[in-house]
């Protein structure tokens, strides 16, 4: 039998950004290393880098990084973890 052999796809340590990036990484409330990987790719679609992460950049990945978390967490936690985020956006003043 023959098997159909993948390269394995490494999953990076956390990453640290500006203070939007790290606020919304706990906003999350999943695992900070997977909800830093969510975002340092959502990012990139965006054009946006962790350290350097504006807010309207942020408002523009949340639609997408609402669909991923319902695939990732149950329908209420994500629910609460999309509340969490759209308070930060409404708060945030820096």
């Amino acid at each position: 039998m023959t098997r159909n052999r993948t390269t394995t796809r490494v999953i990076e340590e956390m990453v640290f950004g500006n203070s939007l990036f790290d606020r919304a990484v706990v906003a999350l409330g999943i695992d900070r290393s997977a909800a830093s990987r969510i975002l340092v790719e959502l990012g990139k679609e965006v054009g946006a880098q962790p350290q350097s992460l504006t807010i309207t950049q942020f408002t523009r990945m949340l639609p997408e990084l609402g669909r991923r978390l319902r695939l990732l967490v149950p329908e209420s936690q994500a629910e609460r973890a999309m509340e969490r985020l759209k308070t930060l956006v409404v708060q945030w003043n820096e």
